[in-house]
């Protein structure tokens, strides 16, 4: 899945609600923290979409473990 990868000060910096119903919320991913590059194209996004646009992306793996 192609990603944009931040810093945990970049992915703070950007977390929280756009709009009454959006909101961005970055993940951890080996790299540091991760969002789908698709927000990109979300015009309720287009505030950070500069900034976005502007840090590394890269294909990453995700992996999603079972507690059970």
């Amino acid at each position: 899945m192609n990603m944009i990868l931040l810093t945990e000060e970049q992915a703070n910096s950007v977390r929280g609600m756009y709009g009454e119903y959006s909101m961005l919320d970055p993940f951890k991913v080996v790299e540091g923290w991760a969002l789908p590059i698709k927000i990109l194209d979300k015009p309720e996004f287009s505030s950070v979409k500069d900034f976005l646009s502007s840090l590394p992306q890269q294909e990453v793996t995700l992996i999603i473990e079972d507690d059970n």
